[in-house]
């Protein structure tokens, strides 16, 4: 991932594309701001892929909620990454050939739980809106994720912990899982 595709000027982020220059208004977290839309964080840019990470920021009732966006360099489709709380998922990592995008999701008011989202990168697509979608999805209340790291085009690891209280200290005990994709989902082509 880089960071260098994206220009900002004061209260803007501007965005190339294929299809011309994006301005998107930067998130802003200053206080005593009202309810609503905060703006867009950017997060990077895949060359891989050929899509900028964005999150875009959001308030209502002092409750924050946040969304990944990924948007294509060259179409200028968005792909929302729908997160199962309130905040954006991780940041997604791709695999090795960019067929695969892995995120996570810890949830924030259940300790030790997570959310674990593959999904499917077409290209050749006729349609560009289908290029992403879900290819399958795990949760659990036992562990949440600290890191995922691809291995190949195939199997990824994931950093996992668990919170234990020792005294009025919280220590994370760690735990590695390896994930393979199932032979049918590989031959998906």
């Amino acid at each position: 991932m880089i960071f260098s595709h994206v220009a900002i000027k004061k209260n803007t982020l501007i965005v190339p594309t294929g299809k011309g220059l994006i301005t998107l208004k930067k998130y802003d977290d200053s206080p005593r701001q009202d309810d609503g839309f905060r703006g867009w964080q950017y997060m990077g840019y895949f060359p891989r892929l050929q899509m900028h990470a964005l999150v875009n920021h959001s308030v209502s009732e002092h409750l924050g909620f946040n969304d990944m966006v990924l948007l294509d360099s060259a179409t200028s489709d968005q792909y929302g990454i729908v997160s199962i709380g309130d905040a954006a998922v991780s940041l997604s990592i791709h695999s090795p050939d960019g067929r695969f995008l892995a995120y996570y999701y810890n949830h924030v008011y259940e300790r030790n739980s997570c959310f674990i989202g593959l999904l499917e990168i077409r290209d050749g697509m006729i349609s560009s809106h289908a290029r992403i979608s879900e290819m399958a999805s795990f949760q659990t209340k036992n562990w949440a994720v600290e890191d995922i790291k691809w291995v190949d085009n195939t199997s990824f690891i994931m950093k996992t912990y668990v919170l234990k209280e020792r005294g009025v200290m919280e220590e994370r005990q760690y735990t590695y899982y390896l994930a393979r994709l199932d032979s049918a989902i590989k031959k998906t082509e």
